[in-house]
């Protein structure tokens, strides 16, 4: 049993505040993996401590056409002026299709977030045919990044 699946960005588990395991990055194709800058700020951020960026995407195992709640977790690591790069709202957009229908149009986590991490949660989200949910992130303005990811199944109805 996989479920739920919980996968951080990091290259080890992470087990957050309250006690949830975070697997390590997997389940990927594409794009890299990276430490937030200033790690001595973010320390102790958790699941905000790495991103993967880039041109990538994700076939996260399920079973075959369960339904499943999919919740995607974003923190801006370079653009905005706490940051390395000056750059407001704008600097990075990018889109995310599941299991190809668009989910998230012209995400803008700065705009959106400011300097506070964006949560994006998507409910009835059903398997492939295959078992998997699958996540491409798709550049608009600069790469597309995500700090972590979580597959829940939905309860029976």
């Amino acid at each position: 049993n996989l479920l739920p699946v919980r996968i951080a960005t990091s290259p080890f588990s992470i087990t957050d505040s309250a006690n949830k395991l975070w697997l390590s990055d997997r389940y990927f194709v594409g794009g890299r993996r990276g430490l937030i800058p200033d790690s001595a700020k973010t320390a102790n951020r958790g699941i905000y401590s790495y991103h993967r960026v880039g041109r990538f995407h994700y076939d996260i195992p399920v079973a075959p056409l369960g339904m499943y709640r999919v919740t995607l977790y974003f923190s801006e690591p370079w653009f905005g002026e706490h940051n390395l790069v000056i750059g407001g709202p704008g600097s990075r957009i990018f889109n995310v299709s599941c299991n190809g229908s668009m989910i998230l149009k012209n995400l803008d986590i700065i705009a959106e977030g400011g300097t506070n991490p964006v949560v994006k949660t998507f409910e009835n989200i059903q398997a492939s045919t295959r078992g998997k949910i699958e996540l491409s992130f798709i550049p608009v303005v600069n790469y597309p990044e995500i700090n972590a990811i979580e597959v829940i199944p939905e309860p029976s109805r």
